[in-house]
């Protein structure tokens, strides 16, 4: 599954709606609307990382998923 993976004090700011900027592979860019996502924080308070489930829809973007194995995870 991909994420969405920000700092944790920027995800305690976004509003329920925003939006990321995705590359294309046409060189260009395009804005996605983020209508909803639940965010995920560690559970030690000092470290400030947010992940999120999120899929880029279509194949015209530009990415690559890296894959995160079990003991990355934990």
């Amino acid at each position: 599954m991909p994420y969405l993976v920000t700092a944790k004090h920027v995800a305690q700011r976004l509003d329920a709606d925003f939006v990321i900027r995705a590359n294309l592979n046409t060189g260009e860019a395009k804005e996605i609307e983020i209508e909803t996502t639940e965010w995920f924080y560690p559970e030690d308070p000092t470290v400030d990382l947010a992940i999120a489930p999120a899929v880029l829809p279509g194949r015209e973007y530009d990415h690559y998923y890296f894959p995160i194995d079990d003991a990355a995870r934990r």
